[in-house]
C-alpha cells in the first residue's frame, strides 16, 4: 500500500468584499453562499493564491462546499471543489470549527494534469474570530 502524501498546506481568509467565485461547473446542492476570500497554498509538489468561497446547509453538523481557483507560482489555473462537514468540537473553543473534507481538481494544465483523477482530503479547522481557514491537504499516490 502507498504511503499518504502531503499535497499542500493552505490558508484562506475570508475578505467581506471579495466577489464570489466563478466556477466553469457550479457546485450540486451546495446550500447558501457564506463568504468568499484570497489565500496561499504551500507545498512541495504545489505552491500558489487561492480564489474561494464557501456554501453551506447550516444544522448540528454544517455541510460545506468550498469552491475556488488556485493559480499556481508556474500561471496554472486549477478549478478545485470541497465536499466536507463542520462541527465545533466539544471543547473550550467554541469559535475553532473542525472542516474535513474531500477535494477534487480540474485542470487543463499539463503539468497538473494528475491532479484530474486524484481525490484529496483535507484536515483543518475554521476560526470564526480571525476569518481563516487552516488546511493540511493529502493524496495517495498511485
Amino acid at each position: 500500500m502507498t504511503s499518504n502524501q502531503q499535497l499542500f498546506q493552505a490558508e484562506l481568509r475570508v475578505r467581506p468584499s471579495a466577489p464570489p467565485v466563478q466556477v466553469h461547473e457550479p457546485p450540486r446542492s451546495s446550500g447558501d453562499l457564506l463568504g468568499s476570500g484570497d489565500g496561499i497554498v504551500r507545498g512541495a509538489t504545489l505552491q500558489g493564491r487561492v480564489h474561494w468561497s464557501i456554501f453551506e446547509v447550516q444544522g448540528a453538523i454544517c455541510e460545506t462546499t468550498i469552491v475556488g481557483v488556485i493559480t499556481t507560482d508556474d500561471g496554472a489555473q486549477l478549478d478545485f471543489e470541497t465536499r466536507g462537514y463542520g462541527v465545533v468540537p466539544v471543547s473550550n473553543q467554541p469559535d475553532l470549527w473542525d472542516m474535513p473534507a474531500v477535494v477534487r481538481f480540474r485542470t487543463q494544465s499539463p503539468t497538473y494534469q494528475w491532479l484530474n483523477t486524484t481525490l484529496a482530503w483535507l484536515e483543518g479547522t475554521f476560526d470564526m474570530r480571525r476569518g481563516v481557514h487552516t488546511y493540511q491537504a493529502y493524496y495517495q499516490p498511485r
